[in-house]
């Protein structure tokens, strides 16, 4: 198969849109990513355990070595890769992590880890649809082979579509769509209080901070609860991040610091006779 000219790639969006296995995606990507010039790639929902739900999208050819210390060294929580896409709308070079996030330690330790197992560098397409996990296509060329560049076009433009009958296949989407989180819509104080519940904060803390009651802190937190049909404040947390209505960046802009030191000014503040 060839990708140069309109008509090969309206070509590999028909092929994409007709397959009826994992197995033949699996084959067509290989043929893909062989005409773009790389070795190796990933479509996956970024979904951090070994046995995934069902309906869950993960195919690769990555080497055997990396899925083995991937899994052994538990990569999936820190994978620059998965945080990155939640950060940006638009493809990303392996080599500009640290654009988007200061690596840890581990993080630089697992870029060097798969460099041994034999990946260069990469680019990835984030996939972002709204009421399931975010996932990601991934290209990647061979540990000291030339980087494709002049394929990124072309891998920008393909891998939403090869994503897309991934999640018709092997999500079964053409059969029993995958079960969609209740959609509540949650107010901009039952906002505040989650993302402050995220920091580990009691209702007394969050009510200082919001200058409530705490009985009024536990009703918002109730009542956005309620909404979602969850149980515990963690599930509430999961709930408002994957409808998009919290995100990561929300929580993490306030640090523990600057929350102590709010807490201890609004306290202050009330204690003053002025």
């Amino acid at each position: 198969m060839g990708l140069g000219s309109f008509s090969d790639l309206q070509d590999f969006v028909q092929q994409a849109q007709s397959l009826a296995s994992a197995k033949d995606l699996h084959s067509l990507m290989e043929s893909l990513i062989k005409e773009l010039g790389f070795a190796h790639f990933a479509l996956a929902h970024h979904v951090a355990i070994l046995v995934p739900p069902s309906g869950i999208v993960r195919l690769h050819n990555y080497p055997d070595e990396w899925v083995e210390t991937v899994v052994r060294r538990k990569y999936f929580a820190i994978d620059p890769v998965h945080i990155v896409s939640q950060r940006t709308a638009a493809g990303f070079h392996w080599s500009d992590f640290a654009r988007f996030i200061p690596l840890s330690e581990p993080q630089s330790q697992m870029q060097s880890e798969a460099r041994r197992a034999g990946l260069g560098n990469g680019f990835t397409v984030p996939i972002n649809v709204p009421g399931e996990y975010t996932a990601s296509v991934s290209y990647a060329a061979k540990n000291g082979v030339k980087f494709p560049h002049d394929s990124l076009p072309i891998a920008n433009f393909l891998g939403p579509i090869a994503f897309e009958a991934a999640r018709r296949i092997v999500g079964g989407l053409s059969r029993s769509p995958m079960k969609q989180p209740v959609q509540a819509q949650l107010t901009t104080r039952q906002l505040d209080c989650i993302a402050l519940v995220a920091h580990g904060k009691s209702d007394v803390d969050i009510g200082t901070i919001l200058d409530i009651s705490p009985a009024t802190v536990k009703f918002h937190v109730d009542s956005a609860r309620e909404r979602f049909d969850v149980s515990s404040r963690t599930q509430l947390v999961v709930r408002a991040l994957f409808s998009n209505q919290l995100t990561f960046a929300d929580i993490l802009s306030t640090s523990s610091i600057t929350l102590r030191n709010l807490l201890g000014e609004t306290r202050a503040r009330k204690k003053s006779p002025h």
